[in-house]
Protein backbone atom coordinates (compact mmCIF):
# COMPACT_ATOMS: atom_id res chain seq x y z
CA UNK A 1 0.00 0.00 0.00
CA UNK A 2 1.43 3.49 -1.34
CA UNK A 3 0.54 6.49 0.60
CA UNK A 4 -0.84 9.38 -0.96
CA UNK A 5 1.89 11.53 0.14
CA UNK A 6 5.83 11.64 0.27
CA UNK A 7 8.70 13.85 2.55
CA UNK A 8 8.90 17.20 1.07
CA UNK A 9 12.40 16.94 0.22
CA UNK A 10 13.17 20.78 -0.32
CA UNK A 11 11.94 24.15 1.20
CA UNK A 12 10.59 25.06 -2.69
CA UNK A 13 8.16 21.96 -2.62
CA UNK A 14 6.80 22.94 0.86
CA UNK A 15 6.35 26.06 -0.30
CA UNK A 16 4.25 25.10 -3.37
CA UNK A 17 2.63 22.81 -1.45
CA UNK A 18 1.31 25.77 0.77
CA UNK A 19 -0.13 27.28 -2.15
CA UNK A 20 -1.79 24.15 -3.50
CA UNK A 21 -5.00 21.50 -2.59
CA UNK A 22 -2.12 20.23 -0.69
CA UNK A 23 0.54 -2.18 19.81
CA UNK A 24 1.97 -0.49 23.34
CA UNK A 25 4.96 0.69 21.27
CA UNK A 26 3.08 2.09 18.32
CA UNK A 27 3.63 5.93 17.53
CA UNK A 28 0.21 7.74 17.60
CA UNK A 29 0.30 11.00 15.70
CA UNK A 30 -0.55 13.82 17.63
CA UNK A 31 -2.43 17.39 16.58
CA UNK A 32 -2.21 20.89 18.02
CA UNK A 33 -4.09 20.40 21.19
CA UNK A 34 -6.64 23.08 22.83
CA UNK A 35 -4.32 23.61 25.64
CA UNK A 36 -1.48 23.94 23.63
CA UNK A 37 2.40 22.21 23.18
CA UNK A 38 5.84 23.87 23.40
CA UNK A 39 7.87 21.86 20.87
CA UNK A 40 11.51 21.56 19.07
CA UNK A 41 11.82 20.70 16.24
CA UNK A 42 14.08 17.92 15.23
CA UNK A 43 14.45 18.62 11.70
CA UNK A 44 13.97 21.19 8.50
CA UNK A 45 10.63 21.67 7.13
CA UNK A 46 12.01 19.89 3.74
CA UNK A 47 11.98 16.65 5.70
CA UNK A 48 8.21 16.95 6.29
CA UNK A 49 5.90 14.26 5.64
CA UNK A 50 3.17 15.76 3.26
CA UNK A 51 -0.20 13.60 3.08
CA UNK A 52 -3.46 13.40 2.65
CA UNK A 53 -6.11 12.24 5.03
CA UNK A 54 -9.79 12.45 5.00
CA UNK A 55 -12.74 12.26 7.97
CA UNK A 56 -14.60 8.50 8.02
CA UNK A 57 -17.82 9.89 9.86
CA UNK A 58 -18.77 6.49 10.50
CA UNK A 59 -15.63 6.00 12.46
CA UNK A 60 -14.98 9.79 13.63
CA UNK A 61 -12.04 9.21 12.70
CA UNK A 62 -9.51 10.90 9.87
CA UNK A 63 -7.99 8.17 7.73
CA UNK A 64 -4.62 8.91 5.59
CA UNK A 65 -5.53 8.20 2.11
CA UNK A 66 -3.95 5.61 -0.11
CA UNK A 67 -2.67 6.66 -3.08
CA UNK A 68 -5.36 6.34 -6.09
CA UNK A 69 -8.02 5.64 -3.00
CA UNK A 70 -11.39 6.12 -4.01
CA UNK A 71 -13.04 8.57 -1.20
CA UNK A 72 -16.62 7.89 0.57
CA UNK A 73 -19.80 9.41 -0.61
CA UNK A 74 -19.54 12.87 1.18
CA UNK A 75 -15.89 12.46 2.13
CA UNK A 76 -13.03 14.90 0.56
CA UNK A 77 -9.45 15.14 0.90
CA UNK A 78 -7.40 17.38 3.25
CA UNK A 79 -3.65 18.10 3.05
CA UNK A 80 -1.53 17.80 5.92
CA UNK A 81 1.97 17.49 7.08
CA UNK A 82 3.58 15.24 9.75
CA UNK A 83 6.80 16.28 11.20
CA UNK A 84 9.16 14.87 14.29
CA UNK A 85 8.92 17.18 17.19
CA UNK A 86 10.44 16.94 20.64
CA UNK A 87 7.17 17.74 23.05
CA UNK A 88 9.89 19.50 25.62
CA UNK A 89 8.05 18.28 29.07
CA UNK A 90 7.43 15.14 28.21
CA UNK A 91 11.02 14.96 26.46
CA UNK A 92 9.80 12.35 23.93
CA UNK A 93 9.77 12.37 19.98
CA UNK A 94 6.05 13.07 18.54
CA UNK A 95 4.81 12.41 15.11
CA UNK A 96 3.01 16.09 14.89
CA UNK A 97 0.11 17.12 12.67
CA UNK A 98 0.40 20.26 10.98
CA UNK A 99 -3.03 21.87 9.14
CA UNK A 100 -1.65 24.16 6.45
CA UNK A 101 -2.30 27.73 8.59
CA UNK A 102 0.38 26.72 11.58
CA UNK A 103 2.52 25.10 8.93
CA UNK A 104 2.13 28.14 6.67
CA UNK A 105 3.20 30.37 10.00
CA UNK A 106 5.95 28.42 10.70
CA UNK A 107 7.44 28.73 7.22
CA UNK A 108 7.41 32.78 8.09
CA UNK A 109 9.65 32.14 10.56
CA UNK A 110 11.94 29.75 9.04
CA UNK A 111 12.66 32.64 6.11
CA UNK A 112 13.54 34.44 9.01
CA UNK A 113 15.42 32.36 11.37
CA UNK A 114 16.75 30.39 8.33
CA UNK A 115 15.77 27.30 10.82
CA UNK A 116 13.13 25.44 12.50
CA UNK A 117 15.80 23.87 15.18
CA UNK A 118 17.78 26.46 17.19
CA UNK A 119 14.61 27.55 19.11
CA UNK A 120 11.44 26.44 20.83
CA UNK A 121 8.23 27.01 19.95
CA UNK A 122 4.92 27.36 21.28
CA UNK A 123 1.95 26.09 19.52
CA UNK A 124 -1.85 27.11 20.45
CA UNK A 125 -4.91 26.30 19.34
CA UNK A 126 -7.65 28.75 19.76
CA UNK A 127 -11.51 28.37 19.34
CA UNK A 128 -13.91 26.17 16.91
CA UNK A 129 -15.52 25.43 13.67
CA UNK A 130 -14.83 28.35 10.90
CA UNK A 131 -13.37 30.88 13.90
CA UNK A 132 -10.47 28.19 15.07
CA UNK A 133 -6.97 30.17 15.05
CA UNK A 134 -3.43 29.01 15.83
CA UNK A 135 -1.28 30.31 17.33
CA UNK A 136 3.20 29.80 16.86
CA UNK A 137 5.33 31.85 18.69
CA UNK A 138 9.22 31.10 19.06
CA UNK A 139 10.76 31.38 22.13
CA UNK A 140 14.31 32.99 22.52
CA UNK A 141 17.28 30.88 20.99
CA UNK A 142 18.51 27.76 22.56
CA UNK A 143 21.13 25.18 22.88
CA UNK A 144 19.46 21.52 22.89
CA UNK A 145 21.66 18.51 21.55
CA UNK A 146 19.04 17.40 19.24
CA UNK A 147 21.16 14.45 17.94
CA UNK A 148 21.21 12.49 20.96
CA UNK A 149 16.86 12.08 20.03
CA UNK A 150 15.64 9.28 17.29
CA UNK A 151 13.65 10.35 14.39
CA UNK A 152 10.33 8.38 14.11
CA UNK A 153 9.47 7.06 10.29
CA UNK A 154 6.67 9.21 9.68
CA UNK A 155 5.62 6.89 6.41
CA UNK A 156 5.47 4.07 9.21
CA UNK A 157 3.82 6.12 11.25
CA UNK A 158 1.17 7.04 8.85
CA UNK A 159 0.79 3.67 7.55
CA UNK A 160 -0.12 2.56 11.33
CA UNK A 161 -2.76 4.95 11.52
CA UNK A 162 -4.43 4.21 8.49
CA UNK A 163 -4.43 0.85 9.32
CA UNK A 164 -6.16 1.31 12.79
CA UNK A 165 -8.08 3.57 11.33
CA UNK A 166 -9.41 0.97 8.33
CA UNK A 167 -10.10 -1.69 11.45
CA UNK A 168 -6.91 -3.41 9.83
CA UNK A 169 -4.43 -3.57 12.72
CA UNK A 170 -3.29 -6.28 14.66
CA UNK A 171 -1.98 -3.53 17.29
CA UNK A 172 -3.52 -4.54 21.01
CA UNK A 173 -5.72 -1.77 21.24
CA UNK A 174 -3.87 0.04 23.85
CA UNK A 175 -4.62 3.59 22.57
CA UNK A 176 -6.32 5.94 19.58
CA UNK A 177 -4.10 7.13 17.12
CA UNK A 178 -6.48 10.36 17.04
CA UNK A 179 -8.29 10.79 20.64
CA UNK A 180 -11.55 12.68 20.45
CA UNK A 181 -10.09 15.44 22.29
CA UNK A 182 -7.18 15.75 20.05
CA UNK A 183 -8.89 16.04 16.94
CA UNK A 184 -8.26 19.00 14.56
CA UNK A 185 -11.78 18.58 12.97
CA UNK A 186 -11.72 22.76 13.01
CA UNK A 187 -8.88 24.22 11.13
CA UNK A 188 -8.13 25.90 7.49
CA UNK A 189 -9.43 22.85 5.38
CA UNK A 190 -10.82 20.11 7.46
CA UNK A 191 -14.41 18.54 6.84
CA UNK A 192 -17.52 19.69 9.14
CA UNK A 193 -17.55 16.62 10.83
CA UNK A 194 -21.41 17.34 12.04
CA UNK A 195 -22.36 17.95 8.22
CA UNK A 196 -20.68 15.93 5.46
CA UNK A 197 -22.33 17.50 3.12
CA UNK A 198 -21.40 19.50 0.39
CA UNK A 199 -21.75 23.49 1.38
CA UNK A 200 -23.39 25.72 -1.31
CA UNK A 201 -23.12 29.45 -0.67
CA UNK A 202 -25.26 32.11 -2.73
CA UNK A 203 -23.16 34.98 -4.21
CA UNK A 204 -25.22 37.32 -1.35
CA UNK A 205 -23.91 34.45 1.49
CA UNK A 206 -20.28 34.91 0.35
CA UNK A 207 -20.92 39.04 0.54
CA UNK A 208 -22.15 38.33 3.92
CA UNK A 209 -18.78 36.55 5.18
CA UNK A 210 -15.87 38.09 6.71
CA UNK A 211 -12.25 37.97 4.59
CA UNK A 212 -11.50 35.08 6.90
CA UNK A 213 -14.30 32.98 6.64
CA UNK A 214 -14.16 33.86 2.87
CA UNK A 215 -10.24 32.51 3.05
CA UNK A 216 -10.94 29.25 4.30
CA UNK A 217 -13.52 28.98 1.40
CA UNK A 218 -10.69 29.19 -0.69
CA UNK A 219 -8.23 27.59 0.97
CA UNK A 220 -11.26 24.35 1.12
CA UNK A 221 -10.70 25.20 -2.87
CA UNK A 222 -7.69 25.26 -3.87
CA UNK A 223 -7.02 28.89 -4.01
CA UNK A 224 -4.54 30.83 -2.78
CA UNK A 225 -5.96 33.80 -0.69
CA UNK A 226 -2.84 35.62 0.25
CA UNK A 227 -2.96 39.44 -0.07
CA UNK A 228 -6.35 39.26 -2.06
CA UNK A 229 -9.35 41.93 -1.10
CA UNK A 230 -12.95 40.81 -0.38
CA UNK A 231 -14.19 40.95 -3.69
CA UNK A 232 -11.48 39.50 -5.41
CA UNK A 233 -11.53 36.37 -3.28
CA UNK A 234 -15.42 36.32 -3.50
CA UNK A 235 -14.55 36.77 -7.65
CA UNK A 236 -12.70 33.44 -7.47
CA UNK A 237 -14.57 31.30 -5.55
CA UNK A 238 -17.20 32.23 -7.60
CA UNK A 239 -15.44 31.52 -11.04
CA UNK A 240 -14.00 28.34 -9.29
CA UNK A 241 -17.46 26.85 -8.57
CA UNK A 242 -18.55 27.25 -12.14
CA UNK A 243 -15.47 26.03 -13.48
Amino acid sequence: MKLAGKQMGSMRAVKESLKKGGGGDTTWIKNIPADGIVVRFLTEPEQWFGYYEYFDTENKTFVPMAEGEVLPDGARPSFRYLTNALDVEQDRVIPLKLPKTAANSLIIKYDKYETLMDRNYELDRHGEGLDTTYDVTPTAPSQMTVGKYDLLDLESVLVDARKHAMGESDIDDKGDPFPESDIDTDDDDDIDIEDTDEKVYTEDDLKAMSVRDLRIIALELNLDPRGKTKDALIDEIIESAEA
